[in-house]
């Protein structure tokens, strides 16, 4: 898989990171928590931080094992015991913000209790949803969306490296723009569609005469044929209300009108981003707009 085998290895190959991560990587590293989008590089730096201590490991997904059961068990079991080099050893914690409460509660105590022993490096795309005592014993991170033109030479590097061939130059631009800013759907998308051949725009974009469907559906308040479209186009929610927007720009909407249906995806996508049931979300945004046209 493309994701893989162009993971970053280096800190400065991260697009976007903050570097004084890499003067923290030592024999007094901090525990760590990496707050942000997903695809925006926190699981590649913590893999980097990995190898580069060469350390043992714990790694666990928090969407998997979020209980009481696997932080009593499985993390104390691993961090109260000596590394087999001297060194101390790190949990990995891949979306942490998926564990419950009380499961949190027990993980704060043993970040205190193993300290000398243990270092815990951790990702979360939603920081509302940790503990504040947790928050508090790590060196915090917050991954930003990364610059366009950064994402872009990623990809364009990519391309090269596997021949991949596009019809026009602005291909690149399409998929960044449907995906921004998980950079790891990117890549996913560019590597399925490499396997069609050429890639062009109609690969990637929604052909405005579909969004047009869409669009008419809203405006007829016709919520079961707009939420059946959404479901049918297989297209992620935040690019379906992007592709809303941009055919909106140019419709026959008055300016009264396109304020408040603006103002409507704009919402929605704050929402979409805040989300984890993204139908629900969907939905919602649908409903928004169609009240938005009265």
């Amino acid at each position: 898989m493309f994701v893989e085998k162009y993971r970053p290895t280096e800190f400065n190959e991260v697009a976007g990171l903050n570097l004084a991560i890499e003067k923290l990587v030592n024999g007094s590293m901090p525990h760590f928590l990496f707050l942000g989008p997903a695809g925006t590089g926190k699981t590649t730096t913590a893999k980097i931080i990995i190898n580069k201590l060469g350390c043992d490991v714990l790694r666990l997904n928090g969407s998997d094992e979020r209980g009481i059961d696997t932080i009593r068990l499985k993390v104390k079991e691993f961090a109260m015991t000596q590394s087999t080099d001297g060194n101390f050893k790190v949990v990995f914690l891949d979306e942490m913000d998926a564990l419950t409460k009380d499961a949190q509660a027990i993980l704060r105590n043993l970040m205190e209790t193993y300290h000398k022993n243990c270092r815990f490096i951790m990702t979360a795309n939603y920081g509302n949803k940790i503990l504040e005592p947790i928050k508090s014993r790590c060196q915090l991170y917050e991954f930003k969306m990364p610059e366009k033109s950064a994402v872009y030479k990623r990809l364009l590097h990519i391309m090269g490296e596997e021949n991949i061939k596009v019809d026009n130059p602005d291909v690149l631009n399409v998929l960044i723009e449907k995906f921004y800013p998980d950079v790891r759907s990117m890549i996913n998308k560019l590597e399925e569609l490499h396997q069609q051949g050429t890639i062009t725009n109609d690969m990637i974009d929604i052909d405005s005469d579909k969004v047009k469907v869409l669009f008419e559906a809203l405006q007829n308040k016709k919520f079961t044929e707009a939420r059946l479209w959404c479901l049918n186009s297989c297209e992620e929610p935040s690019f379906i209300m992007n592709s809303l927007f941009r055919y909106l720009l140019k419709c026959n909407l008055t300016g009264p009108q396109k304020i408040k249906v603006i103002e409507a995806i704009a919402e929605s996508e704050f929402r979409l981003g805040m989300s984890v049931d993204k139908e629900v979300q969907m939905s919602g945004a649908l409903v928004r707009i169609i009240k938005a046209m009265v």
